[in-house]
């Protein structure tokens, strides 16, 4: 019943989905860009439950009071207290080893604001865990929300961020688009 109330809002909103892999069949870093604007949170959520996936993701720990919490943790939200320097790194990587249907789905940008590069924990995280990376583009232009084929990062992360802004550099935000990578 979900999934069929999202299926017809994008239709209503003449919103459409390209390319998306078969999610379930492997765990990944789902990386969404550019994050601009609010609004793309509940285009994620349409298309998590389009597709019937079950990625966690993070928000900052703020969002995460009553009753507020227990929606966010229903849907796979994990708090992040972002003062806080913490080993979040090996933390997730290590829910990845122990569970097999682990997927995490971040905005690698970290904020709506503009900033000047990607921040760079979702590539550790992925070379950590050894786990593919799939980059999903938000076009508000378009309507589209775009998956590029997954792929597991060589740990050259110079290298890597040219496939990363090959697939970013055409995609339209609702506020603005991907600055550089890293």
């Amino acid at each position: 019943m979900k999934k069929a109330i999202y299926q017809f809002l994008f239709k209503l909103f003449k919103w459409r989905i390209v390319d998306a892999p078969p999610l379930n069949s492997f765990q990944y870093v789902l990386i969404a860009a550019p994050h601009s604007s609010n609004w793309d949170f509940f285009v994620g959520l349409a298309v998590k439950n389009i597709l019937g996936i079950h990625p966690h993701f993070f928000a900052k720990k703020e969002l995460f009071f009553f009753p507020f919490n227990l929606f966010l943790k229903s849907i796979g939200g994990i708090p992040v207290d972002r003062s806080n320097k913490h080993d979040l790194v090996t933390e997730i990587s290590q829910k990845f080893k122990a569970d097999k249907n682990f997927s995490l789905a971040l905005a690698p940008e970290g904020t709506r604001k503009a900033v000047p590069k990607f921040k760079t924990g979702f590539y550790q995280i992925a070379c950590q865990a050894k786990v593919a990376i799939v980059m999903v583009g938000l076009d508000y232009k378009r309507k589209e929300v775009t998956f590029a084929p997954p792929f597991h990062p060589t740990g050259d992360l110079t290298k890597d961020s040219l496939i990363m802004a090959d697939f970013f550099k055409d995609k339209t935000g609702k506020h603005r688009n991907v600055g550089s990578i890293i």
